[in-house]
């Protein structure tokens, strides 16, 4: 069926999400966002390029690269099982079906009772750019172009694959069949974690809005979903589905003219204020905004004298956007609080504040602080190590203490209050170490908690919270 007219197009060749590597180590991008998800069955994912637009006054410092048929044999649609039905469709030569989707629904659904992942391939196209052929292959097939990929062993140049061809009228015929794989099956309970079998049902989605509607950050909604699912491995979807599925609902205030818009106001300003910084993040494709800092003339000159000590907190999230308003703040010499910077982040990843702290040290001329407080969150701290990595890191005491009042309510509630008051007592206990220890254990015995695991993993970081071992300037500061 090979028209001469006709010419091989790969329409992508990777499985996964591509991802940066700050620190040479692909775990530390497990959270790396995913900007654009389209509808329906996806193509090979190909990498997300986003370009960073830095200015000062009326510079533009630079710009950084983030890198015919028949319808006789026509599958009807209640022949199409979902995994839930007690049929097996078999891909056949001769099907054919009324669209694409219909076409990778069958054979997905073939898949996902097998036991392996599907994606699509190479596309064979008219000389009017039309698509006349179109291979579904196993997730197996091929292998990856970097070598060196941690992710190579999933692909073992599998041959199984259907072929379709595909008329001027849109049937989708079945063409070719290769069922055989040269590669383990996923047993039964590995089946709804690979990737093409993988997804937020209608009812999760509304679930998900809710529960950020209700106010929940971005970084506990997968949370909050494998509690409800009763376990990581009971949960029908990755935590990367869960933050494309926010992104997706993000997506639906913002317009594609919303960085220019934006572009302009923060030149205008620069107008006013030459010394105003600012720099961006835009999706390359479309124009939306990821994410954006910037920082006026004063609050350079105040980081220059009072720097040594910030905080950061990305609990703020009242704008329409549901954008987490991220602002940089410290303390100047009368103990009044002063802003050093103000950022808009797309989502919470380490991908997404690595960006923003090196930004940060591109406005303020490369000066480290000294000290930088936080609340507890994985992404921040792993970027922090890797853009501040002589900077002390601590946690905020405000937090500690809340997350103390909900995960020890029990305990509060049953020691008629005096339990936060003791637990005060010990946080800010810095005489000695030993004191400290000593403190903490008696505390414990107190209040039955020596088999508390709260308790034990906030012990795990008392080097970041404890006054005891505070080792550098912190203006007098202990929370964000």
């Amino acid at each position: 069926m090979d028209e001469p007219a006709a010419s091989m197009e790969d329409v992508g060749g990777q499985e996964d999400i591509t991802t940066v590597d700050l620190m040479g180590s692909s775990s530390l991008m497990e959270d790396s966002r995913a900007l654009e998800i389209g509808g329906g069955p996806r193509e090979d994912e190909q990498q997300i390029t986003q370009n960073t637009t830095v200015t000062m006054g009326a510079e533009t410092i630079g710009t950084i690269s983030q890198t015919s048929g028949s319808v006789e044999n026509e599958v009807p649609d209640e022949e199409v099982v979902h995994k839930a039905g007690q049929n097996l469709v078999t891909p056949e030569v001769g099907m054919t079906f009324q669209s694409e989707e219909k076409a990778y629904e069958m054979y997905n659904t073939y898949a996902g009772k097998v036991g392996f992942s599907i994606r699509k391939s190479k596309a064979k196209r008219h000389q009017d750019k039309s698509i006349c052929q179109k291979y579904i292959v196993c997730s197996s097939q091929g292998h990856r172009e970097n070598a060196t990929s941690q992710k190579d062993i999933t692909r073992t140049d599998c041959d199984a694959r259907v072929q379709f061809s595909i008329s001027r009228e849109g049937i989708w015929t079945v063409q070719k069949v290769v069922l055989e794989h040269n590669h383990y099956l996923a047993s039964p309970n590995k089946l709804h974690k690979m990737r093409s079998q993988r997804q937020v049902i209608e009812a999760d989605k509304k679930l998900i809005g809710q529960i950020r509607e209700a106010g929940m950050k971005p970084a506990q909604v997968y949370e909050f979903m494998k509690e409800f699912y009763g376990g990581e491995d009971k949960t029908p979807f990755a935590k990367m589905d869960c933050n494309n599925e926010i992104g997706r609902e993000r997506r639906q205030y913002l317009e594609v003219n919303d960085a220019q818009t934006l572009s302009e106001y923060l030149r205008n300003k620069q107008l006013q204020d030459p010394t105003f910084f600012y720099a961006f993040q835009v999706d390359k494709e479309d124009g939306r905004i990821a994410n954006f800092f910037w920082a006026d003339g004063q609050s350079i000159m105040d980081y220059k004298c009072f720097g040594d000590a910030v905080s950061f907190d990305t609990t703020f999230q009242t704008n329409k956007f549901e954008m987490p308003f991220a602002p940089i703040l410290g303390t100047n010499h009368h103990k009044q609080t002063i802003i050093f910077g103000c950022a808009l982040l797309f989502n919470e990843t380490i991908e997404s504040f690595v960006w923003l702290f090196e930004t940060f040290l591109t406005a303020m001329s490369g000066k480290h602080p000294s000290t930088i407080f936080t609340d507890q969150d994985a992404a921040m701290e792993a970027a922090i190590a890797y853009a501040f990595p002589n900077t002390s890191h601590r946690l905020c005491l405000w937090h500690i203490c809340l997350n103390a009042a909900k995960h020890l309510s029990h305990v509060i509630h049953a020691s008629d209050n005096k339990f936060l008051p003791d637990f005060k007592r010990c946080v800010y206990e810095d005489r000695s170490e030993t004191y400290f220890i000593e403190k903490w254990h008696e505390l414990l015995a107190k209040y039955n908690l020596e088999n508390n695991s709260w308790m034990a993993n906030l012990y795990a970081l008392r080097a970041k919270w404890a006054a005891v071992y505070r080792d550098s300037f912190t203006a007098d500061m202990n929370s964000t």
